[in-house]
Order: C-alpha cells, then structure tokens, then sequence
C-alpha cells in the first residue's frame, strides 16, 4: 500500500488492504489512545502552545517522510 511506502515513527503499519465482495478495507496495527479530535471533545479547552507545537512537528515530520516519496495526504484533520 502507499502507507508502506511511508517509513517514519508517528506512521502507523498497515499489513493489508484490499477490496472484497463490495467493501473496501484496511488492516493496521492497533494504536491505542485517542484521537486529536477525541482529546478535544474530551477536555473542551485549549492545548497549551507547546503541546500543540510538539504535536504541529510530528504531523509536519510525516509529511515530509510522505513528499520525500511523492505521495500527498487528502486526509489531515484532527480524527485522524
């Protein structure tokens, strides 16, 4: 898959994706925790600067892992 193609430490390992009988799917290792999204409906406050700069250079860090081999990401929101 083009995840694969990815290597980086905040990139999460799929083994398998595929399509069968209609349905479309993806088999990745289990992360535990939440979700950014989660994190702020949870708490209904603001991150403190730093957390939220710590977590800008992770998501900034597998970008460019992902533009190093030419692939762009339509997906980069908070869920996910």
């Amino acid at each position: 898959t083009v995840a694969n193609r990815v290597r980086h430490p905040d990139v999460v390992d799929v083994f398998d994706a595929g399509h069968r009988k209609g349905t479309r799917y993806l088999v990745s290792e289990l992360l535990r925790g939440r979700s950014l999204e989660g994190r702020w409906r949870s708490k209904k406050r603001r991150l403190p600067l730093k957390r939220v700069l710590e977590i800008a250079m992770h998501v900034l860090g597998v970008l460019a892992a992902a533009h190093e081999k030419s692939i762009l990401h339509g997906g980069i929101r908070p869920s996910n």
